[in-house]
């Protein structure tokens, strides 16, 4: 039913999470199946001949000319906590490693005005906001807590709390610049 309620909401995408992986893969695949939005997870392969659906590492999209792209990353410690049957046929790689090349990725392919990282993973957060470049904002989530509007450099973080308790927005300020369109000013804020 939780498909159903993201579709009528017309989710965009959606992160592969550890408690995707809480009831098995057939519980899992079939989720997948009814949603009419992509998985994101940058960090999750497919093992050789597993015969598994890779899950897309980000998306773009462009609405009123601007471009965004969202790069997912998922909890790599899935295997220390799930049953060896509930991932079969995956791997998964460094969360910060992972980001890095899909951000260099889509930033070569497609240029988007703003990239924005969606981690499921808090532990790593500081570290892909300090050593990755080209994030302009980080939303994440697992840890059940709420932040505002952190900032580490120039990248934004914010988490809304579990359960749909708070929903959090970013809003970007932005001008034209040489043809392209330019960040001036970026906030986040909890509802």
């Amino acid at each position: 039913p939780m498909m159903l309620v993201m579709n009528h909401l017309r989710y965009d995408a959606m992160v592969l999470g550890n408690h995707e992986f809480n009831f098995g893969l057939k519980v899992l695949d079939r989720a997948r199946a009814d949603a009419r939005f992509p998985w994101l997870s940058a960090n999750t392969e497919t093992a050789p001949g597993s015969g598994r659906k890779p899950f897309a590492p980000y998306i773009v999209k462009t609405g009123a000319g601007v471009t965004v792209a969202v790069v997912g990353i998922t909890p790599p410690a899935i295997p220390q906590w799930e049953q060896p049957d509930h991932y079969a046929g995956l791997r998964f790689q460094a969360g910060p490693e992972a980001a890095a090349r899909a951000v260099a990725e889509v930033r070569a392919r497609h240029r988007p005005d703003i990239l924005v990282a969606a981690v499921h993973d808090d532990n790593m957060v500081r570290q892909i906001a300090t050593e990755v470049s080209g994030i302009d904002a980080i939303v994440f989530g697992h840890s059940h807590q709420q932040v505002a509007g952190e900032r580490i450099g120039e990248v934004l973080l914010m988490q809304p709390r579990n359960w749909g308790i708070s929903l959090g927005r970013i809003d970007f300020d932005l001008e034209r610049a040489g043809g392209r369109w330019k960040i001036v000013n970026k906030s986040s804020r909890l509802i």
